[in-house]
């Protein structure tokens, strides 16, 4: 299936190796961040060196992928430490409600994806005693971007709890809006590229999803093919890994999709991926939170 010829290149896209090379300076402290795309679900490109000794807790689901380098990212999985370690090349889905500490290095580069909040929610910075028996200091705030984050963790070393290392009537200063979720086994990462091997066959036939477990972003690897998708629950990021492809939005003209050329759908849009031999497309949707009646008019 050759379509190279039926369409030409035009539109908005945002290729990955381009955006990261353009933003060297930004991946470096002290922001080590920039936002790829912005809407109800957030892209970041994400470099280092940044060491941290919080953990933060979301509501919603984690994607990373290493783009340059190997990153650490320290969880409380059943209230016990572990350390998952990210390698170059691999991909990694962390389900929503863990205790999270990512740890970025120098000249290292990481793709993460997560949804926006709505109005109602609240994400949480903790930090633990030394031995990781109790929780030392934890603050819920409104999360609006990575910088929103500082001023929590600013607050935690002039702290009482961060001189003398132990709990106080301070510690926890509301009740919290949602617990850490202590019952799920966090996976591993892997190799995005072993997989694509492991799973060529079936992707010559069309897609597959990423992970498999209890999570709410949709993670979906298309292959040869074509398929038409309108995604009431999300926006959604495409990323061309492998191969041309071709992303046709209803009411814009055609997109030419080559490897690591990206684009951002907005929720509700019709669209079309149409992938030559070989091709292989990722695709990442992030649906709101259920629980929540205000989703709509916040992101409309």
């Amino acid at each position: 299936m050759n379509m190279t010829t039926r369409f030409e290149m035009v539109g908005r896209k945002k290729n990955l190796n381009r955006f990261v090379m353009e933003n060297q300076e930004v991946l470096r402290p002290a922001f080590c961040t920039k936002m790829m795309y912005e809407g109800q679900l957030k892209v970041y490109c994400v470099g280092g060196p940044r060491l941290r000794e919080d953990y933060r807790i979301t509501n919603c689901d984690q994607f990373f992928y290493m783009k340059y380098g190997d990153m650490d990212l320290y969880v409380m999985e059943k209230g016990i430490p572990r350390k998952i370690t990210i390698k170059q090349g691999e991909v990694f889905l962390l389900p929503a409600r863990i205790p999270m500490s990512p740890q970025r290095y120098s000249n290292t580069v990481g793709l993460r994806l997560e949804r926006s909040r709505t109005r109602q929610e609240l994400d949480c910075i903790r930090f633990y005693t030394r031995d990781n028996s109790d929780v030392l200091y934890e603050r819920w705030f409104k999360f609006t971007e990575p910088k929103s984050i500082q001023p929590v963790i600013d607050d935690f070393f002039v702290s009482e709890e961060s001189k003398i290392g132990i709990p106080s009537k301070n510690s926890k200063l509301m009740v919290a809006p949602y617990e850490p979720n202590e019952k799920v086994c966090v996976g591993e990462p892997f190799s995005l590229e072993q997989w694509l091997d492991r799973n060529s066959q079936k992707l010559n036939n069309g897609k597959l999803d990423l992970f498999q477990g209890e999570f709410k972003a949709e993670v979906i690897v298309y292959g040869t093919g074509e398929d038409e998708v309108v995604n009431e629950e999300g926006d959604t990021f495409i990323w061309a890994i492998h191969g041309t492809s071709f992303l046709d939005v209803a009411g814009e003209a055609t997109r030419i999709l080559e490897v690591n050329d990206t684009g951002y759908i907005r929720r509700g849009r019709r669209y079309k991926i149409m992938r030559e031999d070989g091709a292989r497309v990722l695709q990442i949707t992030f649906p709101h939170n259920q629980d929540s009646n205000d989703w709509q008019r916040t992101f409309d």
